[in-house]
């Protein structure tokens, strides 16, 4: 996913914890039937805001020195969440930056190709 999105191999790491942290909330345990989430908090896991490494989305700019006629917000590639708080994790592609938000718009329909 990390080639395809014509992102450099430094994201590997990112993409890595997203895949296990994923895991860790959808794979189901065959000897009990549920989740691995689901046996230690006793109900099912949120998993409505899972979204695939790579998709192009749009950060919302929250700059103060953002002048009248520039743009509100910035494309990104998502790469992961957050292990600090309910955040995404962001390239941003303007600035060139991680950057760890919730003011982000995903375009499901786009997978960003190198």
């Amino acid at each position: 996913m990390v080639v395809e999105a014509g992102l450099s191999l430094s994201f590997w790491a990112e993409v890595v914890n997203t895949t296990c942290y994923t895991q860790n909330q959808s794979i189901i345990v065959k000897r009990h039937g549920k989740t691995a989430y689901e046996l230690l908090k006793g109900r099912k896991p949120n998993i409505s805001y899972f979204h695939m490494c790579g998709y192009v989305c749009y950060i919302l700019d929250q700059r103060d020195q953002r002048s009248k006629f520039d743009a509100k917000v910035d494309e990104g590639v998502f790469l992961g969440y957050s292990s600090i708080s309910k955040a995404f994790s962001i390239f941003n592609l303007s600035m060139q930056i991680n950057e760890e938000t919730v003011h982000v718009t995903f375009d499901e329909d786009s997978f960003r190709s190198s």
